[in-house]
């Protein structure tokens, strides 16, 4: 068995409810069409599920976020004893996985060039993709469009 599955999800807004339930608001696409760069999204919620299998507890797992220009942004280090309290809660209730979540709002963020925004998971030193969103500018756009449909083309 796979020791560790990652989904990541970006979205406009992350509510809880009263229940303790989350409502994504506005899950984004993989690719973003910013017309004018540089810009910035009003929100941008991260929300990450991480599985672990049972029999295999890590020491140590953390979630960032690779930004554009290659620098990593930290969003959240799980405690010890959170991860050895979710593995003593699956383990009681038969459950096969162990799962940790992470929700993060940023507002504004801002996006100063084209390019990729990744989700990470770092278990024991070792990193998974969780997801990933794929700005294009207005010049990618244009680019890409043929003549006739270009912006500004009559």
């Amino acid at each position: 068995m796979q020791r560790a599955s990652v989904i990541s999800l970006f979205c406009e807004d992350i509510r809880e409810e009263k229940s303790g339930q989350d409502i994504l608001i506005g899950i984004m696409p993989d690719n973003i069409d910013m017309r004018r760069l540089p810009s910035a999204l009003p929100k941008l919620g991260i929300y990450i599920r991480v599985n672990l299998d049972v029999p295999n507890q890590p020491k140590s797992v953390s979630a960032k976020i690779q930004n554009i220009d290659g620098s990593e942004t930290q969003l959240q280090s799980w405690d010890k004893a959170v991860i050895d309290k979710a593995f003593a809660d699956s383990k009681s209730n038969s459950m096969p996985l162990v799962g940790l979540i992470l929700k993060a709002v940023i507002g504004p963020f801002p996006v100063t060039q084209a390019g990729k925004l990744v989700s990470k998971v770092v278990i024991d030193g070792d990193e998974y993709i969780g997801g990933v969103i794929n700005i294009i500018g207005a010049s990618a756009t244009a680019s890409a469009l043929p003549a006739s449909q270009s912006p500004g083309a009559s």
